[in-house]
């Protein structure tokens, strides 16, 4: 599987981007941006970069969320008991699984008490309003969010804007690994993998390793 499979399938539900392509027959250009476009594309490669994205999802799982009480009818449950949940037994999923699981375990406990089964449009309608608690679920908002928290300490990035719409090439994996680090579900298929090999390993970024 070559890292444009990867983005073609990563990508198709969040937005439209560059190929690689476009960004090397850019880069092979003599413009007046390409030097500072080259400049972007070490930090953002950077382990580094890595690192301040690792520390920013940590932030995330912090602040991100408001919880308040869930009513459905006559059922309640209060935000502290969501809140030890997200803290406690859920807290080494990744924040959006997090919620969908407070969610799924709403709807087990209503389940169990009114003797009552939900559809799977009606669960995930109750998922849907955990993830409301959360300021955005938007992955690209907040990528443009942590390209702005770490503007001051690169200068590299000043000029810096990210377009919601359209992601230059070397924003997409960082986007990707975000995505990941905040909503990856494990898949059993992955389960008996033991060896992963890399072709051409000079040609990537810290982020896509």
């Amino acid at each position: 599987m070559s890292f444009d499979e990867i983005a073609s399938r990563e990508m198709e539900n969040i937005c439209r981007y560059e190929s690689k392509l476009s960004q090397i027959d850019f880069l092979s250009e003599s413009k007046k941006d390409t030097v500072n476009r080259i400049n972007k594309i070490r930090v953002k490669g950077s382990l580094d970069f890595l690192y301040k994205m690792r520390e920013y999802v940590k932030v995330l799982e912090q602040t991100l969320v408001h919880f308040s009480s869930f009513i459905i009818g006559d059922y309640v449950i209060e935000s502290e008991v969501m809140k030890k949940w997200y803290n406690g037994i859920f807290v080494k999923e990744p924040l959006f699984v997090r919620l969908d699981k407070i969610g799924d375990r709403i709807a087990d406990m209503y389940e169990e008490e009114k003797k009552i089964v939900f559809t799977l449009v009606e669960r995930n309608k109750i998922k849907g309003s955990i993830r409301k608690m959360a300021a955005t679920n938007n992955v690209l908002i907040l990528y443009k969010k942590f390209i702005e928290r770490i503007k001051c300490e690169y200068s590299e990035l000043e000029n810096d804007s990210i377009d919601e719409n359209f992601l230059l090439y070397e924003d997409v994996f960082p986007v990707i690994l975000l995505n990941l680090m905040l909503n990856h579900k494990r898949k059993k298929q992955f389960g008996k993998i033991k060896h992963i090999i890399v072709d051409e390993m000079q040609d990537y970024t810290m982020v896509q390793y």
